[in-house]
């Protein structure tokens, strides 16, 4: 029997994205509460306080610098996780947690009742991604002036956020891939199934 959620009237069972090992318990990981972000409680990794030190003592000599490039890394992580979140409460789902490591991080949802629900809901985190991506990529091969301290912001959160999503894409066990592809034949189906129907209504109409 799999477990359900226990609060309020939520009765569907409680489901997790499969991008990452499932977090370990709270030893290595730090509740900052519930966020903003459709009521999901974010927990972030010690991987990501070690991180910032290391960015830290790296670049003492440009904070700013370092900055925005620790915040850029991060905002690719949070980013993906954050595209499942947002499609998972739009198809009406409760998002439970967003789990924040240093390179990878987890969207804990309830579950979908359709195979179609979590096809989409696994393009969510890879749309969020490229919705950012592809803007700054595009501004930045008309932009031949010097970009400074948002450098690191069109290097990461444009040219390596791109080619974690499309890594992220690739039919292999613990990513996207392997549940966003099943998208096309299940898309095949509705639209068949679309034609069917109108294919019907147009033989009674005849009548």
């Amino acid at each position: 029997m799999r477990p359900r959620l226990q609060s309020g009237a939520c009765v569907r069972p409680l489901s997790f994205t499969v991008r990452s090992p499932a977090p370990k318990p709270m030893r290595y990981w730090f509740s900052l509460g519930r966020s903003r972000w459709f009521g999901a409680r974010l927990h972030v990794h010690l991987s990501v306080v070690i991180l910032t030190v290391v960015v830290a003592l790296a670049a003492v000599e440009s904070p700013a610098f370092a900055a925005v490039t620790l915040l850029s890394f991060l905002g690719v992580v949070l980013l993906h996780e954050w595209g499942h979140a947002a499609v998972a409460h739009h198809f009406g789902y409760a998002v439970e947690g967003i789990w924040l490591a240093a390179i990878h991080g987890r969207c804990e949802y309830q579950a979908p009742e359709t195979q179609w629900e979590r096809s989409v809901i696994a393009w969510g985190g890879v749309a969020a991604q490229l919705a950012v991506a592809v803007p700054i990529i595009a501004l930045d091969s008309v932009w031949h002036r010097s970009l400074g301290i948002f450098g690191p912001v069109v290097l990461i959160l444009g040219y390596y956020s791109w080619l974690v999503a499309m890594f992220n894409l690739l039919p292999l066990k613990g990513l996207d891939g392997p549940l966003a592809w099943r998208i096309i034949p299940l898309l095949r189906k509705r639209i068949e199934a679309r034609r069917v129907v109108r294919n019907a209504l147009g033989r009674r109409r005849d009548r």
